[in-house]
């Protein structure tokens, strides 16, 4: 067995792996959505990009070249593999009911606190593609577009949120908070209402 065909077998089986547990999650929830079970956010967000470094021997590093075709059609690449490789995901796969309503709690006592109403100005306002008259279309393995704004996220935003690797970023689309990879600018999972409706 080759070094190709070894690292080939790793990586489809860790995709089975993530696969079948979202699977045997989803006949759990109401709502059948499938999300990886007995692990934290960060633990499954982990395994994603553990996932996403073997797919395609490090194209998940859009700094190797300099070369925007290059960057681009690594870019395209990534992708491919990574949707190839979690065809079933959905909204939840990733954050899971009980990170939800971990976050949402959190953040609902930073937007009541003293700094709420700037708090929420901030990212609902400059750079959240709604504010600009943009929209992005909010889907599980989509691409964020290039050309779309991205919202700002101030630090008592981000401390009340569970914590993601390196290369893997909150954002705001109106009060819908998502989850996106910057190695591909996929949206890997989100949910609405995060920003209280009560709040400007």
């Amino acid at each position: 067995m080759t070094g190709k065909t070894f690292q080939f077998g790793v990586v489809a089986a860790l995709a089975a792996v993530l696969i079948a547990e979202a699977g045997l999650c989803a006949k759990e929830d109401a709502k059948q959505v499938p999300h990886l079970p007995g692990a934290t956010l960060t633990e499954r967000a982990a395994q994603y990009v553990k996932l996403r470094d073997g797919l395609t021997d490090g194209a998940a590093d859009r700094t190797i070249s300099e070369d925007p075709k290059q960057i681009d059609a690594r870019q395209k690449a990534l992708i491919a593999a990574v949707r190839q490789s979690l065809p079933k995901v959905e909204q939840g796969w990733l954050v899971a009911p009980s990170d939800r309503a971990r976050m949402e709690g959190a953040l609902e006592k930073v937007f009541a606190g003293p700094k709420g109403a700037e708090l929420a100005r901030i990212v609902l306002g400059e750079g959240n593609p709604t504010a600009e008259g943009d929209t992005v279309k909010m889907k599980v393995l989509s691409v964020y577009p290039d050309d779309r704004p991205r919202s700002s996220m101030p630090p008592e935003i981000i401390d009340a949120l569970i914590p993601l690797p390196e290369t893997l970023q909150y954002a705001f689309v109106n009060r819908t908070l998502l989850i996106y990879d910057t190695s591909s600018e996929l949206i890997l999972d989100f949910f609405p209402y995060a920003v209280p409706a009560t709040k400007p």
